[in-house]
């Protein structure tokens, strides 16, 4: 204060000379320079001689700064695991380049030298590794299995991201990695010296991945030379005849002209490699969906190639003359060159700068980077260069788009509300020393202290809280979220990136330095009033019975409130009636949600502010319940200091009730976001497993599996496999059948539904939790089993005969009308078409976009394969679908992308065969046609099998195993694990619940300590009080237990208020994201933290009242009363 005065005797004639004379801007400089300066060493002395005001700013920016911009920073960075989930499902794959066919119908492999070259030094691009995929069979003994194998340049890829996390030692010669579920089907042992023999059907792939690819003989006649130089100076007979024979021309034109024929004839290599270890998951190294895999460095395949070539020079050339030609391949001219996997690819892999930044951008700027980067790598490749380029990564990441939305606004809510529970925390902080500022700043004013100057100490007040707190603040931050990126960096296996985050640095520095800007204002708002009186009451004792309040703005009519509440609807209505619905046709769905999201988060800021005007209601119930006894007296006491301390009580309500709420509703929320990805999966699946046939030219071999199944010598345990059930292809992939559409009787709104065939048990092997029904016609249910109501053929004489035109009783009874001829369009024999309905199963999507009811008939009609005939049959729905797992388009809303109906098998199996035989009639072929042929059973695309509920992972993958053996080829069947899919999610959750746990700790640690601070403060503040208790004849254990009381009910009190808050905000949030997910509706109660809150909060309430209180205990009365402790 001595400082202050001479610094006031100092610069007092620059604020107090009334001399009448204008002064320059130069003057005026001065004069704020000299207030600048006196406010400065001000604040530095104040704080130097007392340091607990500065401790407790500084203190509590650097806790806000240090938490907003970790837990930002953690937030965004955890994005990655939804696109880690996507890796797994289909590799780090940024771009894909695959062999094409150019104009002039010319297929070549991809040349890597050259794409690495134009590439290399793009910005966009990190690196671009070759590669090759082949098919094989791998056998040990009596032992197989079929695979993918990668030939790959691990050390190249491990340069450019692709094997960032990829744990295996570089490969050598002829050996090989195996997926574990291989190893244990071929009985070898990994690290144990066992070998394995591959057999590649390059036939295969030349046939069904590269029909148009063109084999030149080139390389024969390099054969052919070679051996000619080697037998040319033999003095063995046979070796004489073979070169004279080879010299001939007729000779080597013979063996160019079958060169290309041999090849696509069966070209079948083995080798042997040396199992060197297991493969447990992909690593983003190929996708997890091909089951079985196999890793082997790319120079190897040099090995394969050798081989070829000798199988073709032993087919072409020892089929002349029996005998074994010897020699050596890689003496052959340009071999490498012709052969060098490098620059002859069969796939390139190119990898994206910055990737990660990208893919957890907005859908809208992750497509504008991915097509910029896209296009950069096709202008440097040229517009001559023949190649498919793909994106899969963005294609997959793309698919749950809507997952990403909703962990955006998951991370944007919370860091909402945690910035709230700081700003309140900030305010409630430096309301602790509130008595010694307005007090200190009251006299100041008494002195001749200037507002304005004033203003200049407030300003650097707050500075001096700010600038420490921030920078201590973001330098711890940038320590700590070192290992908090490292465990999430494991997590989604992507490199380590320390970097703080521009969002998190404007939100943690914003807060913390705006914030006690307005603290500070807060704190001497009565220092600031026209009269002095309140400022320099020392018993600050300003709260009483009557209060005077100034008005200003409402004696004009206006009112602050009033014009912020006017504001706030008009943004919202704003919003609501104009952003929303353009946020919704643009299809920009982060924007949607984003106004949801702030609408949530304005209803759970006003649920919180209502439920403190029915808080005093709650107290006072509290007190009934809580209160008996000898203390009974005290209710009256108890009541009153509730009703005199509201307005500090409100700020610890405010906080308390938020925070109880947060930690329920964020608790809902990530509880979603843990187990959508698990559900997903699951509803998708269907089954415990499900095998699906890639291609239609490629069905299930039905009679095979279920003669396997029904042996019941597929595993040890008889009754491990409960049930199992096919489900054919849509019928309009068979030849005969060209489009199935099903519309209503007007033929209005047709829509091209895919109807699969099922077997009465199918609900039985699927995971019926998501099989859903949003309306059964009971009438044609037949023992509350739908499935089985299938088969029934309804008699529609009965319900609508009334309906069956007259004239159409006459039209091409037992006759085919073609759309060739112009008189019909239909085949409408009515008495064929409309006496007999069939039950169908019918998605929810196709009942509301053709405004059918389940009451309703509907015609289906089947197009045949010619285009010359349409069929058409009456169906009746019987059930309407909201979901049926293993189906994902059954359901309405955004995840759908088509039509569903299911069939009884002996529909389907109608359906297709009449078809086929209306085909006949109406053009006969005159040579046997595939479109013409029965099948004896319909061709199945899916199986599913359920296992029991104890089976092992071990048991189900050897269920899968024994399954695929007796498949030719099972790379061209997708196979799913379900257990294994959901295990490799479940990092994923364990990662954003452990996310919660440290935000829940957070709430929790900073409401506990708002509430012991405004505890301890309530009864500082109210200390004169404590003493009049105590001299009107309360002990001092009764006065404290009145603290502990009105403590005790105002937490009672926010438990209430805020579990509401938190419940109902959690349905809210739960039913808005199985809206669009169209997920079984689930809500996860954290009981654990809640009651551990509860708890604790009752705890700090106790000892926050009885601490302080004890002091004062301690202290005489009046001591006590007049303040002096």
């Amino acid at each position: 204060m001595k400082d202050f005065r001479r610094n006031i005797s100092r610069n007092i004639s620059s604020y107090s000379v009334k001399d009448g004379i204008k002064h320059g801007i130069i003057y005026k400089c001065k004069i704020y320079w000299q207030n600048i300066k006196t406010a400065f060493h001000y604040v530095a002395n104040d704080n130097k001689k007392n340091p607990r005001s500065f401790i407790i700013g500084s203190s509590t920016v650097f806790l806000v700064v240090f938490f907003l911009c970790l837990i930002q920073n953690a937030l965004k960075r955890s994005s990655v695991l939804l696109v880690k989930a996507q890796e797994d499902i289909v590799g780090k794959y940024d771009l894909v380049l695959s062999p094409s066919t150019n104009s002039e119908g010319q297929f070549s492999l991809l040349n890597y030298t050259h794409i690495n070259e134009k590439t290399k030094d793009l910005s966009e691009v990190a690196g671009s590794a070759p590669r090759w995929a082949l098919t094989a069979e791998a056998m040990n003994n009596e032992y197989s299995g079929s695979l993918y194998t990668f030939f790959l340049n691990t050390t190249l890829e491990k340069e450019i991201g692709l094997a960032s996390h990829w744990p295996f030692r570089k490969l050598g010669n002829n050996e090989i990695l195996l997926s574990s579920s291989l190893i244990r089907t071929l009985h070898v042992q990994p690290n144990a010296g066992q070998t394995i023999t591959l057999q590649f059907n390059f036939t295969s792939l030349i046939t069904e991945v590269y029909p148009d690819m063109e084999f030149k003989s080139d390389i024969m006649n390099d054969v052919i030379n070679e051996i000619i130089k080697k037998t040319e100076y033999s003095d063995k007979e046979y070796d004489q005849i073979i070169n004279q024979y080879l010299k001939k021309t007729d000779s080597i034109n013979k063996i160019n002209k079958s060169y290309d024929k041999v090849i696509k004839n069966g070209l079948i290599i083995s080798n042997n490699y040396l199992v060197v270890d297991d493969i447990d998951k992909s690593y983003g190294m190929f996708p997890s969906t091909l089951g079985n895999v196999g890793v082997i460095e790319l120079e190897q395949i040099k090995n394969l190639i050798f081989k070829l070539v000798e199988n073709i020079v032993n087919e072409l050339i020892n089929s002349e003359y029996p005998i074994n030609i010897s020699f050596d391949v890689s003496k052959i001219k340009d071999i490498d060159n012709i052969f060098n996997p490098v620059e002859n690819a069969l796939m390139v892999i190119v990898m994206k700068n910055n990737r990660m930044e990208s893919y957890t951008k907005s859908h809208a700027n992750a497509k504008k980077d991915i097509i910029r980067f896209t296009n950069q790598v096709a202008d440097s490749l040229g517009f001559n260069f023949t190649a498919e380029y793909t994106s899969v990564l963005f294609l997959a990441v793309n698919s749950s788009e809507v997952l990403m939305v909703f962990l955006d606004e998951l991370f944007f809510s919370i860091i909402s509300v945690l910035c709230l529970l700081m700003v309140i925390l900030i305010y409630s902080l430096l309301m602790t020393d509130v008595e010694e500022k307005t007090f200190e700043y009251g006299m100041i004013r008494s002195l001749g202290l200037h507002h304005t100057v004033l203003i200049i100490i407030l300003l650097f007040q707050s500075l001096f809280f700010s600038i420490p707190g921030i920078i201590l603040g973001v330098f711890l931050c940038k320590i700590v979220y070192i290992p908090v990126d490292y465990v999430i960096s494991q997590y989604a296996e992507t490199s380590i990136d320390v970097r703080i985050s521009t969002s998190a640095l404007i939100l943690g520095v914003g807060i913390g330095f705006f914030i006690p800007i307005f603290g500070i204002v807060g704190l001497v708002k009565r220092a600031l009033t026209k009269t002095l009186r309140d400022a320099l009451d020392i018993y600050h004792r300003v709260v009483s019975e009557t209060q005077v309040k100034i008005k200003k703005l409402e004696d004009i009519g206006m009112s602050l409130p009033e014009i912020a509440i006017s504001i706030i609807m008009v943004v919202i209505g704003f919003g609501v009636y104009y952003g929303v619905p353009t946020a919704y046709v643009s299809q920009n769905y982060a924007l949607f949600f984003r106004f949801l999201t702030l609408l949530l988060l304005v209803m759970i800021l006003g649920e919180t502010l209502l439920g403190q005007v029915i808080n005093n209601l709650l107290e006072k119930v509290c007190v009934s319940l809580v209160i008996w006894g000898p203390n009974k007296k005290l209710k009256i006491v108890v009541k009153k200091n509730l009703q005199n301390h509201f307005s500090r009580n409100s700020k610890t309500s405010i906080m308390f009730s938020l925070c109880l709420a947060y930690i329920i509703f964020a608790a809902a929320l990530f509880s979603l976001m843990g187990g959508s990805l698990s559900r997903q999966i699951e509803w998708t699946t269907g089954a415990d497993i499900s095998i699906v046939a890639k291609s239609f030219d490629t069905p299930l071999p039905e009679d095979e599996i279920r003669a396997l199944l029904d042996s019941n010598s597929i595993t040890d345990d008889e009754d491990l496999i409960e049930e199992y059930s096919f489900v054919t292809y849509p019928l309009n992939y068979n030849s005969q059948v060209r489009s199935t559409s099903l519309c209503p009787v007007s033929g209005i709104s047709c829509k091209y539904v895919e109807f699969f065939g099922v077997e009465t048990n199918i609900l039985k092997t699927l995971l019926t939790r998501y099989y859903s029904v949003e309306e059964y016609d009971n009438k044609y249910i037949y023992n509350n089993d739908p499935i089985l109501s299938l088969n029934q053929n309804i008699d529609t004489l009965k319900d609508i005969v009334d309906y069956i035109p007259e004239s159409f009783e006459s039209i091409n009874k037992g006759t085919v009308t073609t759309k060739t001829k112009p008189k019909y369009y239909y085949p409408l024999n009515s008495t064929r078409t409309y006496s007999i309905a069939y039950p169908i199963l019918i998605g929810s999507n196709f009942m509301e976009e053709t405004y059918t009811t389940i009451s309703d008939w509907l015609p289906l009609i089947i197009d045949g394969n010619d285009n010359d005939i349409s069929e058409v049959y009456l169906l009746k729905p019987i059930g309407i679908l909201n979901k049926f797992p293993g189906f994902t388009d059954i359901s309405s809303g955004m995840l759908s992308n088509g039509y569903v109906g299911f069939l009884s098998m002996d529909n389907y199996n109608r359906f297709l065969n009449l078809t086929t035989e209306f085909l006949y009639i109406a053009n006969p072929p005159t040579k046997t046609v595939d479109v013409y042929k029965y099948h004896e059973q319909s061709l199945k695309k899916y199986l599913f099998i359920k296992v029991k509920k104890d089976a092992t992972d071990f048991q189900i993958e050897d269920i899968i195993n024994n399954i695929l053996r007796y498949i030719d080829d099972s790379t061209k069947f997708s196979v799913n694990n379900l257990r294994h899919s959901v295990k490799s999610t479940n990092s994923i959750a364990d990662l954003l619940n452990n996310i919660f746990y440290f935000i829940a700790f957070l709430g929790i640690f900073m409401c506990s300590f708002m509430c012991y601070l405004s505890f301890t403060a309530n009864l500082k503040e109210n200390s004169w009080e404590f003493g009049i208790l105590r001299s009107i004849g309360l002990s001092a254990v009764e006065v404290i237990n009145v603290y502990i009381y009105e403590a005790i009910c105002i937490i009672l009190s926010c438990v209430v208020v805020g579990t509401s808050i938190g419940l109902i905000s959690a349905v809210i949030i739960t039913m808005q994201f199985n809206l669009f997910m169209q997920l079984p509706f689930t809500l996860s109660f954290p009981f654990f933290m809640f009651f551990e809150l509860v708890i604790l909060s009752l705890i700090v309430a106790i000892f926050g009242s009885y601490i302080p209180g004890k002091q004062y205990a301690e202290k005489p009365i009046n001591e006590v009363i007049k303040g002096k402790l």
